[in-house]
């Protein structure tokens, strides 16, 4: 769950905003939200026998998106429900040392498929030979034991958490005739894996109460 959690959710009120980009089955379900505010589809399971604002735990390391929080209604675009999860209260704040901004990004296919003479200024479509490397794979292979350093908003002092070295592609949003995205493969150092988020679906019944 981590922080892709909120990868996977959007408020109603943005739903409503970016209604020309999302699809209409998104846009309902946001509607839905809106429209419901205790309504419920699925429950993870560490925020079962609560409600929104409650307090929740989620096991394992900061690092790995672990910690205290709250249970709250999220907007899962991919299943289209209203989901009602642990959110951890603590961010960590990494610094990998990797390249600017403008190094190794590749603009969408659909740009990189245009003539040359029609193709914008700032178009990249050739990746790196060798992706970058963050401060903590330095001479590491693709899985190789590592360790990060990170920051934890609310506490002091420099924290250090085992992880394993692997090859990630970073994704970024970006307008032109459009919204699109682009990519680059970094290889970072990245903790283990959570399992997967268990949901308990909601029956007809209960929401009647909600």
């Amino acid at each position: 769950m981590h922080k892709l959690l909120p990868a996977l959710a959007l408020l109603a009120i943005h739903c409503m905003s970016r209604a020309d980009v999302l699809p209409p089955q998104v846009v309902d379900v946001g509607l839905r939200m809106q429209k419901h505010p205790n309504l419920v589809d699925r429950i993870e399971r560490h925020c079962s026998g609560r409600k929104s604002g409650d307090a929740c735990v989620l096991p394992g390391t900061p690092f790995s998106g672990g910690g205290a929080g709250s249970c709250k209604r999220t907007l899962n675009t991919q299943a289209l429900t209203i989901d009602l999860v642990c959110d951890v209260e603590s961010r960590v704040i990494i610094d990998r040392q990797l390249p600017g901004d403008d190094v190794g990004w590749v603009h969408d296919a659909s740009l990189c498929r245009q003539p040359e003479n029609m193709a914008p200024g700032f178009l990249n479509c050739k990746p790196l030979a060798a992706p970058p490397v963050d401060v903590f794979c330095q001479d590491k292979t693709v899985g190789a034991a590592c360790v990060a350093e990170m920051r934890i908003t609310g506490k002091g002092g420099v924290h250090r958490f085992p992880g394993v070295c692997a090859r990630v592609t970073e994704r970024r949003g970006f307008y032109y005739q459009g919204h699109r995205e682009m990519t680059r493969d970094v290889i970072q150092c990245e903790a283990p894996a959570l399992p997967p988020p268990e949901f308990e679906t909601v029956g007809w019944f209960k929401k009647l109460f909600q």
